[in-house]
This record gives C-alpha cells, sequence and structure tokens, in this order.
C-alpha cells in the first residue's frame, strides 16, 4: 500500500427501519485515494446499541484491460 495522508470528513446519516421506526446515527468518513479506498466507523446511534464497534471499508481495485472490481469488509464486535 503507498503511504498518504487520510482525508476525514464527519457524515450524519438517517435510515428507516423495516418497522418504520428511524434511526439516527452519526459516522466518521475516511478518504484515502491513493489506495483508492473509503471507510466509514459509526460514533452514535441505533447501531452501537447492537455492538461495540462497526466499520464498512470499501476499496476500488483497477483490472488490467479495463473495468474495476469492489472489495468491501463489514467489521464488528459485539
Amino acid at each position: 500500500m503507498k503511504k498518504t495522508k487520510l482525508s476525514t470528513y464527519f457524515l450524519f446519516c438517517v435510515a428507516s427501519c423495516v418497522d418504520g421506526n428511524v434511526e439516527i446515527f452519526k459516522e466518521k468518513l475516511e478518504i484515502d485515494e491513493a489506495n483508492k479506498w473509503v471507510s466509514l466507523t459509526a460514533l452514535e446511534g441505533n447501531v452501537l446499541e447492537q455492538y461495540k464497534s462497526y466499520k464498512i471499508i470499501f476499496q476500488v481495485t483497477s483490472k488490467s484491460g479495463g473495468g474495476g472490481r469492489e472489495n468491501y469488509c463489514t467489521l464488528w464486535k459485539s
């Protein structure tokens, strides 16, 4: 991986549950352009009532000959 400076932002999300209840949570968004990944880390909200920590990482890699591939990983601690 290339060594790079991360860009960090805060993002507020509002989502609706299946049963119609509204959940509001706060996430930290980190972007690493050199390594082509984005991570979302839960800071506050309903998801942390079920998990001690919750993070999603998305990474896009280019394929030779065109196109690309997206990988994602979900990390949580119960």
